[in-house]
């Protein structure tokens, strides 16, 4: 996930939730991690922006060009 390490946090303004990123706590995790075995993510396309609840990030370009390999399919 080297495209996530550039990221710039932006406040918290608001932001379009163009598409919804949903992280699950895989089967052999739920061990390790019994409070969240899921999170919402929300990408604003257009301004390249990725927000969960508590705080916005300004994404690299890579992001982008990954999330949209993902969209094409």
């Amino acid at each position: 996930m080297s495209y996530l390490e550039d990221v710039e946090e932006v406040g918290l303004d608001k932001y379009n939730k163009d598409m919804t990123i949903t992280l699950k706590t895989s089967e052999e995790m739920k061990e390790y991690s019994k409070e969240q075995t899921s999170a919402e993510l929300y990408y604003d396309i257009d301004k390249n922006i990725l927000c969960s609840d508590k705080s916005c990030y300004k994404v690299s370009s890579q992001f982008e060009e990954q999330i949209n390999s993902y969209s094409e399919r």
